[in-house]
């Protein structure tokens, strides 16, 4: 099963979701992360059934800052793998997006069992180690070895079927003219821009 995002740049440029398979998305705090997911996850959920599982915001502010009825919303903190796999099994969810890595006491090992066991595609988010900041301006878009800095033992990065980076320009350079966040791998990128609503993405 593939799952279009909405987002006709990002499925052109990176394909269309993939069921069974782990996605993370990563990225220093600003950079737009939540506004991100919480758009696709939106998309999406026009067509496929969409859980959202959000790990630092609660459920009645993500309601207010995004308009998504279709797309349900968690913020269970303490929910465990099996609770997780009832919900998913009972709601016949497509799609799983968590918001972020760090605050998850489920491995990432066991999050694709999961995706496999119940043929769904997972997308999550993840912070970065703020070593970045400390580099010059020009050289803090997103390295996989401030991914590998920022993950601890009970993850790694073939742990995951796709690694993607979140960057935007305007944060860190103030005469930057183009507002906008860049998603980009080792070898693509596509550009968001804020639509009227800055919670809402322009792709």
């Amino acid at each position: 099963m593939k799952i279009t995002t909405g987002f006709k740049s990002f499925d052109k440029r990176f394909g269309c979701l993939k069921s069974k398979e782990v996605t993370l998305i990563a990225g220093r705090p600003g950079m737009g992360k939540t506004i991100f997911l919480t758009n696709l996850g939106a998309n999406a959920s026009i067509n496929n059934r969409v859980l959202f599982w959000s790990l630092e915001n609660s459920k009645e502010y993500l309601g207010k800052k995004f308009n998504s009825p279709k797309m349900q919303i968690n913020d269970n903190i303490e929910l465990s793998k099996e609770e997780l796999i009832k919900t998913i099994l009972d709601n016949h969810i497509e799609l799983l997006l968590i918001d972020y890595l760090q605050l998850l006491k489920i491995s990432v090992i066991e999050l694709k069992k999961i995706a496999m066991d119940c043929n769904l595609c997972i997308m999550l988010t993840s912070q970065l180690s703020r070593d970045l900041e400390y580099r010059d301006i020009k050289d803090r878009k997103p390295k996989l070895l401030d991914l590998q800095n920022t993950l601890n033992n009970n993850h790694a990065i073939t742990d995951f079927n796709n690694i993607l980076y979140l960057y935007q320009e305007s944060y860190y350079n103030v005469d930057c003219s183009e507002k906008c966040i860049e998603l980009f791998s080792n070898t693509k990128s596509s550009k968001f821009l804020f639509g009227k609503n800055y919670g809402v993405l322009i792709n």
